[in-house]
């Protein structure tokens, strides 16, 4: 019987979804959650003897919300699930420790190790952490979740296990970017994060918060394993600085109420009065 539910986030993973399908599917029951996908994911998906079901749309799309784990629970049988993406594969020591651990009952949330490969190269990872991405569905809550997080653990804190770094037992992200789609995913990153901190009141704009969280993402991305890569590795860590400075901007605009419309407003002001001054003097 299945002990664990792999989980699957898709849309349009069509070329890529294949592999981590045959990298979980020996080790317990797997469902693909598609995001309404225009490539032929569910083709491939179902080729391979894999549920296919498609989610509802949510308002926050790429947040883990309590409406979308409602939907996967409705659709899982098993206590345990692998909240998972396309782009990650699991080493099979991880996995067989997953079995383990889905036997036992001391802990509910797992923290898996996760090592991050960036820009095509798959020589050294370019960064490390450990996502708790592996739990009891009815420990986890989702309510009032914000970007890039993962909800709130529902029991006590030693009923949490943390894995150790460990290369053979481990979560490999294949993290897949050129620039163009870097700009693009992760100004969407920091608009939902601004959205969050401006309405939560969680963080507000300061300038020393703001190179602090630079140089700390540059730390993450390049001193810590970037360096590695080469020169690729040092702009990936620039990058990295310049999303927490889009995240920054973004709340100070919010916080001030800046927005393009309003700047047309004021600039509709001052051209008027230009175009006064000349319509005048013709007159």
């Amino acid at each position: 019987m299945n002990q664990i539910t792999f989980v699957l986030f898709s849309f349009n993973d069509a070329k890529r979804i294949k592999y981590l399908i045959r990298n979980v599917k020996n080790y317990g029951e797997v469902i693909v959650f598609d995001d309404h996908s225009e490539d032929n994911t569910q083709e491939v998906v179902e080729s391979l003897g894999v549920k296919f079901i498609v989610r509802p749309k949510t308002l926050k799309r790429y947040i883990e919300t309590e409406e979308t784990l409602e939907f996967v629970k409705k659709h899982t049988q098993t206590s345990w699930i692998y909240w998972g993406w396309t782009d990650n594969l699991l080493t099979k020591n991880l996995l067989q420790k997953m079995e383990e651990l889905a036997k036992q009952t001391k802990y509910k949330r797992i923290f898996l190790p996760v090592y991050t490969y960036m820009w095509g190269n798959i020589a050294h990872p370019i960064m490390k952490a450990k996502y708790p991405n592996f739990f009891m569905k009815e420990y986890v809550s989702f309510k009032d979740n914000y970007i890039h997080h993962f909800g709130d653990f529902l029991g006590k804190p030693e009923e949490e296990l943390l894995l150790p770094y460990d290369p053979k037992a481990a979560i490999y992200h294949f993290s897949t970017y050129d620039v163009n789609k870097f700009v693009a995913a992760h100004m969407r990153y920091a608009n939902e994060e601004a959205q969050y901190k401006f309405e939560s009141k969680t963080r507000k704009f300061s300038l020393g918060y703001t190179f602090g969280s630079m140089l700390n993402y540059f730390r993450l991305f390049f001193l810590n394993g970037g360096w590695r890569i080469g020169v690729i590795g040092f702009l990936n860590g620039l990058l990295f600085m310049f999303f927490r400075l889009m995240v920054a901007t973004r709340l100070y605009e919010l916080e001030h109420g800046i927005s393009v419309e309003g700047q047309e407003q004021a600039y509709g002001k001052a051209k008027e009065q230009i175009l006064t001054e000349i319509e005048n003097g013709q007159s």
